[in-house]
């Protein structure tokens, strides 16, 4: 799993772990030197597309807030604190669903605070301390264990990578210190390296719990291969993100290089001149000559293609997860029945995640002392994009090009077809049209429900692109 996530998390930490790790993502060239690499590598540029879809697709299901269902009154009371660090159910729920989207699983740990020495519940409430969720990220996990008990994955074994850091005796000097937390059913460890690097191991904390479990629920975003081992869903954008910025670099580079045409002459008697504004060149050779040579640009215009190529890969990509598909073998009556029934690929994840975040919830309350637990997540999973038969949709762009069918009953058209969001209004938008500039000439369309016209449909053009990440709002 740590192979899979290394070129994931380069790509989420930016453009500085990029050039950071140089050579395993920018190798250099055969025979470049040094100094041209080091050059290439800190001029390349770079667009993080793969943070971008990863951040789009994640804030999706959380658009609405996620709804708490059959909560204990103990739950409640800190469902806008789930965190103990000041973030509500659905701020949790999103940064929990995002690390699982980039990465490919994560773990949603009923946490308790580390310095508590309570053994039951009553000494816990005693010190007024209370269990919190925590968001466990694929990368922190050094070992688990896990059994599969009534259909459910429960962890008899983990251990967490926490970073510390401890102050020197003057309270400003910050050492950074690596820790691992054990969790085993009834009892926990805290262990941490010594100081100045040395490689031996201390426990610095542990005790008993009063949970006869390891409070672990790990939502997996793909098929599981194993205990925490799955391939991550956007896993190819991550490559495709690297590859362009490889090729991105070589296009820099190689116009920096056309940029410079090179003097050139043959004929002459010296191997180097110096040239400038002020200068002039001379030779005492009749049939000498100066000229300068110049890139052609045709390995330009193909460095070009090729980084909008991968672009146009990356884009299909990142909206791939949100189209809901329906047989191209279908009647028109069938069409209609799998509209209301098909369900994209992110939509399943989320009702997913709910279904993890669920269990969760119910290991808190299993900490809180209910006797009971029956606490559910409902997660929003109304997004879906659908993916319409190309040949309706150009003949509906065509109808209403030709003035063969009304801008009302264009627009209602594209509503029912989920290509405009559930709440568009028709009148509304004629006001908000009202608002704006024309963009050529006076209109002559017509109003809708007795609202003024106004000039054209703008942008109704450039329908062709609408499958990007940009019109996610």
């Amino acid at each position: 799993m740590a192979d899979r996530l290394d070129p994931i998390l380069t790509l989420l930490a930016g453009a500085e772990a990029l050039r950071g790790a140089g050579a395993a993502y920018l190798p250099q060239h055969p025979q470049e030197s040094a100094a041209t690499y080091q050059h290439r590598l800190l001029c390349a540029p770079f667009f993080n597309y793969f943070k971008r879809a990863t951040r789009a697709l994640a804030a999706r299901p959380f658009r609405v807030r996620v709804k708490l269902l059959d909560a204990s009154d103990e739950l409640l009371a800190i469902e806008d604190d789930i965190d103990a660090a000041g973030s509500d159910l659905t701020t949790f729920a999103h940064d929990a669903f995002r690390a699982a989207v980039a990465k490919g699983f994560v773990g949603m740990l009923a946490d308790f605070p580390s310095d508590q020495g309570a053994s039951t519940l009553a000494e816990e409430r005693a010190a007024g301390r209370r269990p919190y969720l925590s968001v466990v990220h694929p990368e922190a996990f050094v070992a688990a264990r896990s059994a599969v008990d009534a259909g459910q994955e429960r962890f008899v074994h983990i251990r967490v990578r926490e970073q510390a850091v401890a102050l020197d005796p003057t309270g400003y000097e910050e050492t950074p210190v690596e820790r691992i937390r054990v969790l085993e059913p009834q009892s926990w460890q805290l262990w941490g390296r010594r100081p100045k690097g040395a490689p031996e191991w201390a426990l610095v904390d542990g005790g008993p719990t009063s949970q006869p479990d390891v409070p672990l629920t790990v939502y997996y975003a793909e098929e599981r291969e194993g205990t925490c081992l799955v391939e991550p869903p956007l896993a190819d954008l991550a490559s495709l993100n690297l590859h362009h910025w490889r090729s991105w670099a070589d296009q820099s580079h190689v116009l920096m290089v056309a940029r410079f045409p090179i003097l050139a002459g043959s004929g002459v008697d010296v191997e180097t001149l110096v040239v400038g504004p002020n200068k002039s060149l001379t030779t005492p050779v009749p049939e000498a000559k100066f000229y300068y040579v110049e890139h052609s640009g045709a390995a330009i215009n193909s460095g070009r293609q090729d980084l909008l190529d991968i672009q146009a890969m990356m884009a299909a990509l990142s909206v791939d997860l949100l189209i809901r598909r329906t047989s191209d073998r279908t009647t028109a009556t069938a069409k209609g029945i799998e509209a209301d029934t098909a369900t994209s690929v992110l939509q399943a994840m989320a009702t997913a995640f709910a279904d993890s975040l669920t269990r969760a919830l119910r290991n808190l309350e299993r900490w809180m002392g209910v006797a009971e637990p029956r606490a559910r997540a409902e997660v929003d999973a109304s997004f879906a994009l659908m993916l319409h038969d190309q040949t309706e949709l150009n003949a509906i762009l065509q109808a209403r090009a030709d003035r063969d069918i009304s801008r009302e009953d264009f627009l209602i058209e594209l509503k029912r077809r989920n290509i405009l969001r559930e709440v568009f209004d028709l009148v509304e938008n004629e006001r908000r049209l009202l608002g704006e500039p024309t963009l050529g000439g006076e209109s002559t369309e017509e109003p809708i429900a007795g609202e003024p016209g106004m000039g054209g449909m703008g942008g109704m053009g450039g329908m062709g692109g609408m499958g990007g990440m940009a019109g996610e709002g």
